[in-house]
């Protein structure tokens, strides 16, 4: 193989014993002899040689090269007497750059010891004292593969030569350094092929996916292309590089520039094309030559993603308000959501359109008022950058809760009763009324249907109804035009005698079949008969009899007959027989009833208020305290009241006050005389009305 050889640029030595001297002014290096006396043979701390070299000239420095000797000249001057005429050296290379100008021995570098802890030997035999003796430390690449890292630190740094004397060899000798006449020198074995760059390293690695979607940058390490066996001199760089890929397998690349060192190169979003691509980089180095890298294979096809749904799952909302869905986009490469497609069901089975979101947001807000009341479901599915869409998730469980939809009403019927029906879902309860005022209140039940509990005058009306569902949400009010009318039936003559009670009597030539009798505008009283009594009434009371038909909403309607109806006496009358009981005696001449009315109001203080804050509730109490007296010939008659005891009776009185309740209590005082009887009646709720429909 040819060789080169490079001539040393500088040299010095350093002394144990001199730790701070520099030694590079002198030619020569007298070791063991003052001032080298220090250690003999340790390259790490004995009085030992430092040798550098300059990079060669531009035709050698890139070479590749595999064996480097380095040469040097020894005299010996002093015999160890033992017979063994050797001079024996350790040499080995530095681990940094030194200068060999300042350099001492409290200064000196490190040495690089790479194989196994062994320095190469540069030994030489002499014959005669004062022979100039070639001493010459071999570095064969081929050989010793594991000392390429410390060559290259000899070639870069320099190298440090220790004498090894007695008793083994010569005790002392002069060696020569670079400001002699002998200088040191490298002998080099090369290739006559300069160092390159090789790229190493490639990313993103073999079989990697790329987001073609989004720039991405590959990335490269630049290395001289020497092997073990092979070092160079100067420092091989990149200079430029040029980035290239093609869809595999096909004739033509592409390719994008890379100036100056840089060992990464980007390329923009969406240049390449989906499917299975290919990439290398050629290199070129400050040595003039340009490697190639391998092809690496790459794809740009996205995998399948998985969608898997996360809130609503399990739990109830508000659907009355704008609910928030929202996901997960599961996918190996990374890559972000293109779209989703979602979907609701109302029984798990058959899917319905709920949304459809471009990009990547993983949620969607669902509006207000878009679920009924119930168990729903929902599913999803996501789509890679490919547009490939995943397979539909597992259906997530959740309770929406809103107000029903609004009835649709259906006039049934316009007589003076009309019916009227009405389609909705999720009822529990319903609510109607009436543009002249009617309220039914809350009626509970599943029940579509009314029938006007009362006689309407002939007009027209709006009715609303609305409906509750099971959840007590109720739906927006439904009206409709509700117009009412009736054909007349035949006259009816009314005529009212009052006194203590009215006693209502009439005529007609009509055919009714059953009566309705009217106190101030309510009904109070079903008869087939021509005469009514009405025992609860007391003050002025306007009656009309209206005469009905059992086939037909139609009627006939008497005269208003307005009436006073007040006792001239305390009397009390037994509801469950009609029968009253007159109370005119009592134990003093002029009589006192006792009547109370309360109303109850609650009271309650609050922090801050001096006085308590008052409460009206619509509860109200009225009594009536009456006393009474009968003769003891009258017995039949005190008996008579006491029999009213727990029953449910009606008490009046001449000042036009009026209860009803039950006569829980009866005080007696009796003598031969009288007996004198004081009780108390609390007015309780009775409900007078009747009910048209029996």
């Amino acid at each position: 193989m040819p060789i080169f050889t490079v001539q040393a640029s500088g040299s010095t030595a350093v002394a144990k014993n001199h730790p701070n001297t520099n030694y590079s002014n002198l030619a020569q290096y007298k070791l063991f002899a003052d001032p080298f006396t220090g250690e003999a043979g340790n390259v790490k701390q004995g009085d030992n040689i430092y040798i550098k070299f300059p990079v060669p000239g531009d035709a050698y420095k890139f070479k590749r090269v595999s064996k480097v000797t380095l040469s040097f000249y020894a005299q010996p001057t002093e015999d160890s007497g033992n017979g063994n005429k050797q001079i024996w050296t350790y040499v080995n290379a530095v681990e940094s750059q030194f200068d060999t100008s300042v350099i001492t021995y409290a200064t000196r570098p490190e040495i690089s010891q790479t194989y196994t802890g062994i320095s190469e030997h540069a030994d030489g035999k002499w014959t005669a004292l004062n022979e100039i003796v070639q001493l010459n430390a071999v570095f064969d690449l081929a050989q010793y593969r594991v000392k390429k890292e410390e060559v290259k630190k000899g070639i870069e740094n320099g190298f440090v030569v220790a004498f090894r004397g007695a008793v083994s060899g010569t005790s002392e000798a002069v060696f020569y350094g670079e400001k002699s006449t002998r200088k040191p020198f490298l002998t080099c074995e090369y290739s006559n092929d300069n160092v390159g760059i090789k790229a190493d390293n490639l990313s993103p690695s073999a079989g990697a996916f790329v987001n073609r979607a989004q720039k991405n940058t590959f990335t490269w390490d630049a290395e001289d292309d020497t092997d073990l066996t092979q070092v160079c001199f100067a420092e091989v760089k990149q200079t430029a590089a040029v980035f290239e890929w093609r869809v595999k397998n096909a004739s033509t690349s592409k390719t994008i520039s890379v100036s100056g060192s840089t060992t990464a190169c980007t390329v923009p979003a969406n240049t390449f094309p989906s499917g299975t691509l290919e990439w290398r980089v050629k290199v070129t180095a400050n040595s003039g030559t340009t490697t190639t890298s391998a092809w690496q294979e790459i794809t740009t096809t996205d995998v399948t993603p998985t969608a898997k749904p996360v809130s609503p799952s399990g739990i109830v909302i508000d659907a009355t308000i704008a609910n928030r869905f929202s996901w997960k986009h599961i996918i190996s490469t990374g890559t972000p959501q293109s779209k989703a497609d979602l979907q609701w069901s109302a029984d798990g089975t058959t899917w319905n359109t709920l949304a459809t979101v471009t990009g990547e947001n993983q949620y969607y807000d669902v509006p207000a008022n878009k679920f009924t009341s119930g168990t729903k479901y929902w599913r999803v599915r996501t789509y890679n950058t490919d547009g490939t869409p995943s397979e539909w998730s597992d259906k997530a469980e959740f309770i929406a809760i809103n107000a029903p939809s609004a009835p649709s009403i259906v006039i049934q019927s316009t007589g003076p009763r009309p019916r009227i029906t009405w389609q909705t879902t999720e009822q529990e309860a319903y609510q109607l009324t009436l543009s002249n005022g009617y309220a039914s209140g809350t009626v509970y039940g599943t029940e579509k249907a009314w029938r006007s509990p009362v006689y309407l005058a002939d007009g027209s009306y709006t009715v609303r109804v609305r409906v509750q569902n099971k959840y007590g949400m109720w739906s927006e009010w439904s009206a409709a035009a509700l117009p009412v009318s009736h054909t007349e039936g035949e006259a009816i003559t009314l005529s009212v005698d009052a006194s203590h009670e009215a006693a209502l009597t009439w005529q007609t030539a009509g055919s009714y079949d059953f009566y309705l009798i009217e106190r101030d505008g309510v009904a109070i009283g079903r008869t087939v008969q021509k005469q009514y009594v009405d025992h609860t009434s007391i003050g002025s009371a306007t009656y009309r009899v209206r005469g009905c038909y059992a086939d037909s909403d139609n009627y006939g309607l008497s005269n208003a007959v307005t009436a006073e109806i007040l006792p001239n006496t305390a009397m009390i009358c037994d509801l469950e027989s009609g029968t009253w009981q007159r109370l005119p005696l009592s134990e003093t001449i002029l009589r006192t009833n006792r009547i109370s009315r309360a109303a109850t109001i609650s009271t309650v203080h609050l922090s801050g208020l001096v006085y308590p804050v008052a409460e009206r509730t619509e509860f109200r109490d009225m009594a009536v305290q009456i006393s009474c007296a009968f003769t003891a010939k009258n017995r039949a008659a005190a008996l008579a009241l006491e029999a009213l005891v727990g029953r449910l009776v009606c008490a009046k009185t001449t000042q036009g006050d009026m209860v009803t309740g039950y006569l829980a209590a009866l005080e007696k005082n009796a003598d031969a005389i009288m007996s004198r009887y004081s009780f108390e009646i609390q007015n309780i709720h009775r409900e007078e009305a009747i009910t048209l429909d029996p």
